[in-house]
């Protein structure tokens, strides 16, 4: 400030019962800094007891200033007046500078930037696409109620981690086995050189995980062999059903299907509608695209219904 630099920040302190004032009739005026980059000011607004004519200049260095906005006097009542001023063609500076032509009083100085509105959004459809203030309202009351109810949320990631060999996945808590091992498999259904699951060619196969604890889930995906050799090692799962228990015992179906269109080596997406939780999950073939029985997958996944916890 010109004049009572020390007390300068007063303008800025958020006490009505502070102030800067000058006490001669001189030419005075304040300036605001900002270090860090340059801001594009709109409107300013003063408050404060009694100033005279006044006006606005800016700068981007803090020496050459530029001229913007002029006012004729104007008086005010301290405690609930203040005046607002739009600045013509605002644009980005550093230095922004208040200058009176005689004695002041001024408790808060206000510099506004705009406020960015975004109009016309619609309900999104991808994960990172801005979204209307009604969808996070309807989101919130979503949550809110699926909490009152005792409901959980869905999620987007897979339980399953990746399970490359029998002392990996059980030390994870998981455990994978099948009804017997197909002739290229060793004794627990898996094919070293291809990285893939696989049952024996016979009735009743499966293939089946053994999970650390009981979920519900609302979704899986199963992958077919990537294998490009004989027919059998070409087959597909075709028609099979997703089973689920908690004791490896008493299975209950979750989903099937009578031609699942697997590609080889792509994951395809299967929701199912079981509100249940089960800690083993098991694969049970029909039939493959080739006829047989051997079922062979290079990707099993499942994705659960989170709980939520209150706190």
């Amino acid at each position: 400030a010109s004049h009572n630099s020390s007390a300068a920040y007063h303008v800025a302190d958020s006490n009505p019962a502070s102030e800067w004032s000058s006490v001669d009739d001189s030419d005075k005026w304040i300036r605001v800094q900002f270090l860090k980059r340059a801001r594009k000011v709109v409107e300013i607004k003063l408050e404060g007891e009694v100033w005279p004519g006044w006006s606005v200049s800016v700068s981007l260095n803090g020496t050459n200033w530029t001229p913007v906005e002029q006012s004729a006097p104007i008086e005010l009542r301290r405690g609930n007046a203040h005046l607002r001023k739009k600045i013509p063609n605002p644009s980005y500076y550093f230095h922004y500078s208040l200058n009176f032509s005689g004695s002041v009083k001024l408790t808060k100085v206000e510099l506004l930037e705009r406020q960015t509105v975004v109009n016309d959004l619609v309900w999104p459809i991808d994960r990172l696409q801005a979204v209307p203030k009604l969808y996070v309202d309807n989101a919130l009351e979503s949550v809110e109620l699926r909490l009152r109810r005792g409901l959980g949320f869905k999620s987007y990631t897979g339980y399953i981690p990746p399970l490359a060999t029998r002392q990996n996945y059980r030390e994870r808590g998981f455990n994978v086995a099948s009804s017997g091992a197909f002739e290229t498999s060793d004794n627990w259904g898996y094919i070293v050189s291809n990285s893939e699951w696989a049952s024996r060619n016979e009735p009743n196969s499966y293939i089946e995980v053994q999970l650390p604890e009981s979920i519900q889930i609302w979704k899986f995906g199963l992958k077919g062999t990537k294998a490009v050799g004989s027919e059998i090692i070409k087959n597909q799962p075709k028609s099979f059903i997703l089973k689920g228990s908690n004791n490896k015992r008493d299975f209950k179906n979750i989903f099937s299907t009578e031609n699942a269109g697997l590609v080889p080596g792509v994951m395809k997406y299967f929701e199912v509608a079981s509100t249940e939780k089960f800690s083993v999950y098991r694969v049970h073939i029909n039939s493959a695209t080739y006829g047989s029985t051997v079922l062979i997958v290079s990707g099993f996944q499942l994705y659960p219904i989170l709980d939520i916890i209150a706190t």
